[in-house]
């Protein structure tokens, strides 16, 4: 389990933590492989920023990414979340890649890059 947090965010990407709670990264991230970090959720405090030059008080917000590896290494490859072992055939067993009939991973992935970018203003 890996927590990162990010300290006064004045605009936190919500739409990219909403997008991504749940799902596994879709290419390396921080090191890893892809389909191997799953984003388990995020915490949102307010957190004290400055006072401006009227003296009012800013906040933006500290966020507590909750992430979860599971990095297998067997035989030369590494497998994730979307990963599970099979014993049978007994004549070759190892490790699948679980899919829906739409060839869908058991976890979606997401481009785990715009976490960590302040969202637009409008």
């Amino acid at each position: 389990e890996h927590h990162i947090t990010w300290h006064r965010v004045i605009n936190p990407p919500w739409t990219a933590i909403h997008n991504c709670a749940g799902t596994v990264n879709s290419a390396a991230f921080m090191g890893s492989p892809a389909e191997t970090v799953l984003l388990d959720g995020a915490t949102a405090d307010k957190e004290f920023v400055n006072i401006d030059s009227l003296n009012t008080p800013q906040f933006g917000w500290r966020i507590c990414y909750v992430f979860r590896e599971k990095a297998i290494k067997s035989g030369g490859n590494v497998y994730g979340w979307n990963h599970a072992y099979r014993s049978l055939p007994a004549d070759d067993p190892g490790w699948s890649k679980l899919v829906d009939q739409a060839s869908e991973g058991l976890y979606r992935t997401s481009d785990f890059t715009p976490l960590f970018q302040f969202a637009a203003t409008t």
